[in-house]
């Protein structure tokens, strides 16, 4: 949330500055911010480090984490300038799913195209995996069900991977609500699909299960984690590949690149994001 509030500039500037010394009486925190260098002590015996559990002086754990938390939430305050209680704007929330429901959509109008028949079916049920999860955590597993509609699309490869992808991603997704359900939810989907599989998968599709990893990895370090079909997208192109859609894998390889560019470098364009991500991640943790 800290994060959300301070702009791109300024918080690029306090992080590279940021240095930590030990010394015999404490830690000395050094920064730089608005061109001015900034420095707070910290004594030896505020932070609580490296208590064995086994020791009596070490009762209390719970205790000593909060005073933990409390000093290092005091001095991101201090040294990013940000609220001690800083919320979202309800408006900065819908700016935000307005835009990531334009790239969505874009996205699944782009892949629809591209697939050489079923293309009004396919831009909706793509259009309908994105759109989903807005509404909220149990709708996924809504999700969860409809990735098999591909498969009575002739995509079954693409079911099947884009399921397990989601399953995976819901397995290890750290909010409780409906997880072990969503989970199997997928799974099931995943099985279902299997018995779909109307021909042999295509061969070569190394290159493009390379380049999805590749665009996953890069998609999961910016940008919100909140929402699932983002990080599923590369799978599911896997899949179209697998299905011997060609023009349309890459199509859609394609859009989880320019949505992963935009989740790294709109924030410049659309400031809204990044409270809005920000909040979103805080929720699920």
């Amino acid at each position: 949330m800290r994060r959300a509030q301070t702009s791109a500039s300024a918080y690029q500037e306090v992080t590279n500055s940021l240095s930590i010394e030990k010394t015999a009486s404490g830690l000395t925190v050094r920064w730089t911010k608005e061109g001015r260098s900034r420095e707070r002590v910290f004594g030896a015996d505020e932070f609580l480090f490296y208590s064995r559990g086994d020791l009596e002086a070490a009762q209390g754990a719970g205790a000593r984490d909060k005073v933990n938390d409390d000093l290092a939430r005091a001095f991101a305050i201090e040294a990013l300038g940000a609220g001690s209680n800083p919320k979202p704007e309800p408006e900065s929330l819908l700016a935000n799913t307005k835009i990531s429901l334009t790239e969505a959509a874009l996205v699944s109008a782009a892949c629809a195209w591209a697939a050489p028949s079923s293309r009004p079916a396919l831009a909706v049920v793509l259009f309908a995996l994105f759109a989903l999860e807005f509404l909220g955590t149990k709708w996924k597993l809504a999700v969860s069900l409809l990735l098999g509609a591909l498969a009575a699309l002739g995509l079954a490869h693409a079911a099947i991977a884009g399921a397990l992808a989601f399953a995976l991603l819901q397995f290890f997704d750290p909010n409780p609500v409906w997880r072990t359900s969503r989970t199997l939810a997928a799974i099931g989907t995943a099985a279902v699909s299997w018995f779909c599989v109307s021909q042999p998968a295509a061969s070569g599709w190394w290159l493009l299960a390379a380049s999805g990893a590749a665009a996953t990895i890069w998609r999961w370090t910016c940008g919100s984690h909140a929402r699932s079909m983002p990080l599923v997208l590369p799978a599911l192109c896997l899949g179209f590949f697998l299905d011997r859609e060609a023009g349309l894998a890459w199509t859609g390889l394609a859009g989880a690149c320019v949505m992963a560019l935009s989740a790294q470098y709109s924030y410049h364009l659309f400031p809204v994001r990044a409270r809005a991500n920000a909040f979103q991640e805080t929720m699920r943790s």
